[in-house]
């Protein structure tokens, strides 16, 4: 049986305590403040975070002033996910 993915629910966890982050700075908590319990790379979270969007877990809002730089926010069903997985007994 495949392993269950959690990158995404860390991803959740920084996005429920840090509204609005951007990529760099969800790519940054790894490297800074979570490095030393989970590691995740720039070519990891990029593609999470396109994939989370798509199933609605979060949304992705951007700058009039600077369209490049995208910013996400968790939608309720990204909050009924997170809450879900942190209910999970520890296995």
């Amino acid at each position: 049986m495949p392993k269950k993915r959690i990158l995404p629910y860390i991803i959740l966890g920084i996005l429920d305590q840090n509204p609005g982050s951007t990529g760099k700075f969800i790519t940054n908590q790894f490297k800074n403040e979570i490095g030393e319990f989970w590691k995740a790379s720039h070519s990891q979270i990029y593609p999470e975070l396109k994939k989370m969007v798509e199933d609605n877990w979060i949304k992705q809002t951007s700058d009039s002033n600077n369209e490049k730089e995208k910013y996400y926010h968790l939608t309720n069903l990204g909050k009924e996910k997170l809450n879900s997985w942190i209910d999970l007994p520890i296995t």
